[in-house]
């Protein structure tokens, strides 16, 4: 039975994965799109290589996205948006298979433990729109649970294998997201703890080796020994909290705790034995701990920070989650199980940002426009890569002074911004670029969020 149902769990998952990746194009931040959608796609455009190596931003995630892009675009797909599709349903397929592989070394054949962890990295809620999402956060999530996982195995056996692999995939996983690197201080901390000073020994040789190694690249491209390292740690001790703003200390705090949906896993767990149930799982525990605090520390904090460390955190309740179905908690799996499922249909359906997606769509089947004026700020970004022709997006301040008569410049407005009393003399709606639903909701209940509301396309009166 659990084997029917980890064979069920895990091909369901691969397919409500893909179809996320192909189905969603999404944006979640503008990093999301500056640093990702724009690097790549359209893949026929090029991009200079000092773009891409340039800035604060590492730049290996960059070349992943731009190579698996062109490979599709090489298959002799040339609409941006279709290259779009298939390269974020390639990569949610590899995160997903990646996270299925560490399952199955945690977890024994034919356990429960198996089945749950299973189902948690297919349908836990964020996890198939994160997958398949071109974050830095997506990139390194991935191989942070391949260290955190053989940190785990060097925990449970003692095996240097474990050390080895753990601190390599951490390694690459700083590569794709320089924060992932303090981790390594839960590892530390567990050498420290078992008094094991050959160990230390070996951790602090494979970790200067490591260090160089990962250092040479920003020679070649950067011109110094590490160069992307040290201007993103000065960047961000310099202006990265004043401009981006800061969050209270608890925020990943509470966090963490929502996304385990309380109260589900509030319980006395009498008779559960952690030593055995967590022999294993140190490694996740740990990264999970060290990563929490030391992002609370940094002034700096947004939601998606915490994605790297989504698949050690539902490991981590893997064990929690088995004793309570064992114990016949009725309410608490069917909390779980429905308030999963409800928030995972929000996730996977709902298109962020689909309003700027939605007029780069009605650009690209309308060749005749030139250019975007966007009226009282009402676009965030401008959406340029989703699109093969080149045209020019330009900013007006006010509405009420807007005076086009081309009829090659579609003027863009938030349905929420007030137009002038006889703007219908001079324009005429073309257009309305609708956000998903979600993000519509949101635009309605705080005016804060009426950047993602509807966007509204005009022309001058006069033309066809």
């Amino acid at each position: 039975m659990a084997t029917s149902l980890s064979s069920l769990f895990f091909w369901a998952g691969l397919a409500l994965t893909f179809l996320t990746g192909f189905l969603n194009l999404g944006i979640i931040a503008i990093d999301d799109y500056n640093h990702g959608f724009a690097v790549m796609i359209p893949a026929q455009n090029p991009i200079a290589l000092s773009s891409l190596t340039s800035g604060v931003h590492p730049y290996l995630p960059k070349f992943l996205l731009r190579a698996i892009a062109q490979f599709f675009y090489g298959l002799g797909i040339s609409d941006p948006l279709w290259q779009l599709r298939c390269s974020l349903a390639l990569l949610g397929t590899g995160v997903y298979l990646s996270l299925q592989a560490c399952v199955r070394q945690v977890f024994p054949t034919g356990s429960l433990e198996r089945v749950i962890a299973i189902f948690l990295v297919g349908f836990y809620f964020l996890l198939p729109l994160f997958s398949t999402r071109p974050l830095i956060e997506t990139l390194c999530l991935p191989l942070l649970t391949w260290s955190g996982v053989w940190v785990g195995d060097y925990a449970a056996t003692g095996k240097k294998r474990g050390l080895i692999y753990g601190l390599f995939f951490l390694a690459t996983a700083s590569l794709m997201r320089f924060q992932a690197g303090v981790c390594a201080l839960g590892l530390v901390a567990l050498i420290l703890y078992r008094k094991n000073w050959k160990d230390l020994g070996l951790f602090l040789i494979a970790s200067g080796v490591l260090f160089l190694a990962t250092g040479v690249p920003d020679i070649f491209f950067r011109g110094r020994f590490h160069d992307l390292l040290w201007t993103y740690v000065n960047y961000n001790l310099s202006f990265a909290g004043a401009h981006f703003g800061k969050m209270p200390f608890y925020t990943f705090l509470v966090l963490i705790i929502a996304l385990s949906l309380p109260p589900t896993f509030i319980s006395r767990y009498r008779g559960l034995n952690w030593i055995s149930a967590y022999r294993r799982l140190i490694g996740p525990v740990l990264y999970v701990v060290v990563f929490v605090v030391a992002h609370s520390l940094s002034p700096h904090k947004e939601d998606r920070f915490i994605v790297p460390i989504l698949p050690l955190y539902l490991f981590a309740l893997v064990p929690l989650a088995a004793y309570l179905w064992r114990k016949g908690s009725t309410w608490r799996r069917a909390w779980f199980l429905g308030a999963n499922l409800v928030l995972l249909v929000l996730t996977c359906s709902n298109t962020t940002q689909n309003n700027l997606i939605s007029l780069a769509k009605w650009v690209s089947t309308h060749p005749e426009t030139g250019a975007v004026d966007s009226l009282n700020g009402s676009l965030v970004f401008f959406p340029q890569a989703f699109l093969l022709q080149s045209i020019e997006w330009t900013n007006h301040s006010a509405a009420q002074v807007y005076s086009n008569q081309s009829c090659d410049r579609l003027a863009v407005v938030r349905r929420d911004v007030p137009l002038p009393a006889d703007w219908g003399r001079h324009f005429r709606q073309v257009a309305v670029f609708n956000p998903g639903w979600i993000d519509g909701l949101l635009a309605e209940l705080n005016p804060k969020n009426a950047r993602r509301g509807a966007l509204v396309g005009y022309i001058p009166l006069a033309c066809p």
